[in-house]
């Protein structure tokens, strides 16, 4: 049930770019000015106060060869979350060894705050291969809880495929002594649901040790609603003791389609996206000032015919741009949230809203899988709004991963 003292210092729920590799890994390095006399580094200490997050993910599957990773991109001063490279094993993009576990650790430790366990992800190229990827798993997670020194807060991986999965792989690795949660394969809402009623029904946040809760890959509007609402759930049920976070690539990602958000639609739960081409693929008059309605510092005195060439400089601010639209959605989404439920009523969209109210429903109930059945066809309207997968509740079924992976992020 949730708790009614809550603490003063309640923690934040806190969204980690995920740029340590293709375009912005190379001028992050170089430490490139993104306009005369300001870093590119947006969680520097000399980035303007307004737009610095010191908040960073590394990804070790990029990165695992280079063990001065966090000096090399600046991040001594930056709250770094440590990717273990599970996702590179799936897609095969790095072929599995059992010495693999023994240099993820090392690097993590030297590179990272916060980190994952090594996982194998049943899916993508390891579809159908549950118990290969749970047995591996088990074997690293062993590994990382016999060597953990404390310089690196180490989370538990849930990971799963369909209600059945999701509860055996928690059985097998809940024993484990970590330092929180780390939820795979969770963008589908019944999925995190279901996860969820889990954590909830054991009293896995309750626990002294458990201190985060990180949700793997999200970055739409109605992700950073839900988990920004689950943040202000978790303190009120913990007394602020659970930080929830999550991660994505998308700022860099969507620049390399040309893509340079100018807001953020709270009904659709989009980011709006103009698409910036070649002078003669350009729709917009090339004289006019960048439509950015937030001046950020990589659009101050730019105007459309800037970004027409795709080389580093453009890059670069179509990044910082699109970072800075996501923090600033961050900032409004917790503007509202401070209110009362009904002021988040009247903003979102009633489905999205029927989400968060299930989410404090789960964690007031005694009989948190309860919530969990009550809500499915909730679940699957969501799902279908948002264009995620259609859903399966075939128990036993164990249906296949419906998730395509992008083995290569823009790497030059």
């Amino acid at each position: 049930m949730i708790q009614k003292d809550i603490r003063e210092n309640e923690k934040e729920f806190i969204y980690y770019p995920s740029l340590s590799s293709g375009a912005s890994k190379s001028w992050l390095i170089k430490n490139s000015d993104l306009v005369p006399g300001v870093t590119s580094r947006f969680y520097d200490e000399t980035f303007p106060e307004k737009w610095r997050h010191p908040y960073f993910l590394l990804t070790a599957g990029h990165l695992y060869k280079k063990m001065d990773s966090l000096q090399q991109f600046g991040l001594e001063k930056a709250q770094v979350l440590g990717d273990s490279g599970g996702f590179q094993l799936a897609t095969g993009a790095i072929k599995w060894e059992p010495t693999f576990k023994e240099t993820i650790f090392k690097w993590l430790e030297a590179n990272s705050d916060i980190a994952m366990n090594l996982d194998l992800p049943p899916r993508v190229k390891l579809d159908g291969k549950f118990d290969y990827c749970l047995d591996i798993s088990l074997d690293n997670f062993k590994y990382f809880e016999t060597n953990q020194t404390g310089k690196t807060a180490f989370l538990n991986v849930l990971q799963g495929n369909d209600e059945v999965t999701f509860k055996y792989w928690y059985e097998k690795v809940k024993s484990f002594n970590f330092q929180g949660w780390s939820f795979g394969n969770c963008r589908r809402i019944d999925y995190l649901m279901h996860a969820l009623a889990i954590m909830v029904s054991n009293k896995e946040f309750l626990k002294d040790s458990c201190k985060y809760l990180h949700i793997l890959g999200a970055s739409k509007v109605y992700d950073f609603f839900i988990y920004e609402y689950l943040q202000k759930i978790m303190n009120e049920y913990t007394g602020g003791k659970v930080q929830v976070s999550t991660d994505s690539s998308s700022p860099g990602l969507m620049s390399v389609y040309g893509g340079y958000y100018w807001d953020a639609d709270w009904r659709s739960g989009a980011f709006l996206t103009m698409h910036m081409g070649r002078p003669q693929d350009t729709p917009y008059n090339l004289e006019q000032p960048l439509p950015c309605k937030i001046d950020c510092p990589g659009c101050v005195g730019k105007k459309y015919k800037d970004l027409t060439e795709f080389k580093t400089p453009q890059y670069m601010t179509m990044v910082n741009h699109n970072l800075c639209i996501f923090l600033d959605t961050v900032k409004n989404i917790k503007l509202i949230l401070r209110g009362h439920d009904e002021v988040m009523s009247d903003t979102i969209d009633p489905t999205a809203f029927q989400i968060c109210m299930a989410i404090k429903e789960l964690f007031n109930s005694p009989t948190p899988f309860a919530v969990y059945e009550k809500y499915k066809p909730l679940y699957v309207k969501y799902n279908a709004k948002y264009g995620l997968p259609d859903l399966g509740y075939k128990k036993g079924a164990n249906p296949k991963g419906n998730q395509t992976a992008i083995d290569t992020f823009f790497q030059y």
